[in-house]
């Protein structure tokens, strides 16, 4: 599955300014669009929920033609981030463990490998107490705000946050600014 989302304009006018005004007009027309997509660029970068940085830092842009630009993202969870997901199967951890954040999040970037660093530093602060093993490990996820398990059979689902939609109506008001920009300047320095 992917994730689609385009801004949509008439381009009666523009096609009609190319034939008149020829290469100033895609001079002008490629500025409008490289200032819309920066901008675009932007704004969905600001407007992408962050955990580790990954679907925010993957977000692209470039001409894919004369006068064609596309912001792309190739990360494969975004449109689960967008749309929401559901999930009844058990997740088995294909390595040693599963680790997951609970409780009060304590930092806004947290990676498998930090998280988990952060859980043994607790369970091994525990090491020596008396406690059985259920005990030390609810102590642990306690202090370390960290869980660690090797597989999770409840079921699952997530909501989504469309964060895309609002951006994309920013974008198209830009968009259309730029476009109108452009052939201000077009008439009256063409």
């Amino acid at each position: 599955m992917s994730l689609d989302f385009q801004v949509k304009a008439d381009f009666s006018k523009t096609i009609n300014m190319l034939n008149r005004f020829g290469s100033k007009a895609t001079t002008e027309y490629r500025t409008a669009l490289r200032n819309t997509s920066v901008y675009g660029l932007r704004e969905v970068k600001t407007a992408t929920p962050v955990r580790t940085g990954t679907a925010k830092n993957t977000w692209k842009w470039a001409f894919t033609d004369k006068l064609i630009t596309g912001i792309t993202n190739n990360v494969g969870y975004l449109e689960g981030l967008v749309k929401g997901w559901s999930r009844t199967k058990p997740i088995i951890a294909k390595g040693k463990a599963l680790v997951f954040e609970v409780g009060e999040r304590k930092s806004a970037k947290s990676s498998t490998k930090s998280l988990y660093k952060r859980y043994t530093k607790a369970m091994k602060s525990l090491k020596g107490k008396g406690l059985d093993a259920k005990e030390k490990q609810r102590q642990a996820v306690a202090k370390s705000g960290v869980v660690v398990v090797r597989q999770v059979n409840t079921p699952a689902k997530f909501k989504g946050n469309d964060f895309i939609t609002p951006v994309v109506n920013r974008i198209d008001r830009k968009f259309m600014n730029e476009i109108t920009e452009a052939n201000r300047r077009l008439f009256y320095n063409g």
